[in-house]
């Protein structure tokens, strides 16, 4: 037998063989060309608030209607991509060591679809970690990183008062009440003021060497220092009038621990630390100060005589803020157990409380002493004397500041603990409960090695 009857079939020649293997080839190329395609792919990049790029970020994406996931970790230039999706409704989801978990709902993605999602920007959060330390005990633990700058007038045109910079040497003197003659007591025209230093050994008030009483109280013109210990902004005190605590550390952490490993009771708790920046108004409000802004008081005239002989001032009413800057900081805490009950239910019974600290308030810094008006050297040596105090020199004369009126000042209050002082920071707890709810196929915890979930 010839070697060409094993290759060849018996009534076929070669050229056939090789036509119809064509054929066959061809069908199967035209089948391939009119197979559809479905499948779609979901695609963007990761970076920072600074637009940088953000590695080794993972991202989730989900289709919860299909029960289907899937991860990925964005590349050296922050870049994912998910090929060969179906179509359908996804959830996207991206976190990062150091920002805040991102997500994403709502994409929409059809067939043959390549849906890009551009830069998604993750902000700076809290760094946390999970730590399961056995398989009934989980630990959540982490730290918030706060960077809370000042507020600030970019015209510098607000100022602060600091006590320590307060000067008597240098306050200014205060027109002080006299009797014309000295004839005390007295009232009406008889009444004048005069300045103190004219008020020496001899000196008998009359109309010509004293003034109206009106100005009782009013500053002596060119005496002492208007801004005695008043900064104004970017000069000798920072542009917002209070120190830059710098980077803050917020730490937090929780558990959760199956008591019996069956989770039928599961003791959850944690705690955290929290800050929060002071409004604006407190900064806002230091622009009504001197020297940007003065109140004088014009008397016994009118606008178009207006002259600095006839207007004197009163000492300026002041806010200030407290120049340490101590951010409003909140403690929250809680414990509570879980208890499974029959039906699918489940009890709660918790403890939370909160306490703050560095709240800030309000105190007028410049009020009398307690008692002063009663003191025999703070009364009116014009008026009768009176054991009431309502006949004491005007409150002005008896401030610890003198040359200023009230001064309103913001400061972070301190609770000490297990001490709660009104208006000086803020304390609450409670219990609560929780009576049956439906568990549906969930449970309290996981008892597979993987920890309880918080």
């Amino acid at each position: 037998m010839k070697p060409s009857q094993f290759l060849v079939p018996r009534g076929r020649s070669l050229p056939s063989r090789i036509l119809s293997t064509i054929a066959l080839l061809a069908a199967a190329g035209v089948t391939g060309g009119y197979a559809q395609t479905t499948s779609g792919s979901i695609a963007g990049g990761v970076v920072d608030q600074q637009q940088s790029a953000v590695p080794g970020a993972a991202v989730h994406i989900k289709d919860a209607a299909k029960g289907f996931s899937q991860s990925a970790v964005t590349d050296r230039e922050g870049r994912f991509v998910f090929p060969q999706l179906s179509p359908g409704t996804y959830t996207l989801d991206i976190e990062g060591k150091g920002f805040k978990r991102m997500e994403r709902t709502n994409l929409e993605l059809v067939a043959n679809d390549k849906l890009a999602l551009g830069s998604i920007t993750l902000e700076v959060g809290a760094v946390t970690d999970t730590v399961t330390v056995t398989g009934r005990l989980t630990l959540d633990y982490g730290m918030r990183f706060y960077w809370i700058q000042p507020q600030f007038d970019e015209a510098l045109q607000t100022s602060n008062f600091l006590p320590d910079q307060f000067s008597k040497a240098d306050a200014p003197r205060l027109y002080r009440p006299v009797c014309v003659g000295n004839s005390a007591p007295c009232s009406g025209t008889s009444r004048r003021a005069a300045d103190p230093s004219a008020l020496v050994a001899g000196f008998v008030p009359t109309a010509a060497n004293t003034i109206d009483g009106a100005y009782i109280g009013r500053i002596v013109p060119n005496t002492g220092k208007l801004l005695n210990g008043i900064l104004q902004a970017g000069n000798g005190i920072e542009k917002g009038l209070y120190r830059n605590r710098g980077i803050h550390f917020a730490p937090r952490i929780g558990f959760a621990y199956d008591l019996k490993g069956d989770q039928s009771i599961v003791v959850r708790g944690g705690g955290g630390m929290f800050y929060d920046r002071p409004q604006g108004n407190v900064v806002f409000d230091l622009l009504t100060n001197p020297p940007t802004t003065l109140s004088p008081t014009y008397f016994f005239g009118q606008m178009q005589t207006l002259n600095t002989g006839q207007v004197l001032l009163a000492p300026p009413a002041l806010l200030a803020y407290d120049h340490e800057g101590k951010s409003p900081t909140s403690y929250a805490f809680n414990l509570g157990v879980q208890l499974k009950l029959p039906m699918d239910s489940v009890l709660d019974v918790y403890y939370v409380g909160t306490l703050g600290a560095h709240l800030l308030q309000r105190r007028n810094i410049n009020a009398p002493a307690y008692g002063a008006a009663y003191q025999a050297a703070n009364q009116d040596p014009t008026l009768a004397a009176n054991s009431t105090g309502a006949n004491a020199l005007p409150v002005d004369f008896l401030r610890p500041y003198q040359g200023f009126g009230n001064q309103q000042r913001s400061l972070p209050a301190v609770q000490r603990l297990g001490v709660h002082c009104a208006g000086s920071g803020k304390r609450g707890t409670g219990i609560g409960t929780q009576l049956p709810v439906p568990l549906a196929d969930q449970q309290l915890g996981r008892v597979d090695g993987e920890g309880i979930p918080l």
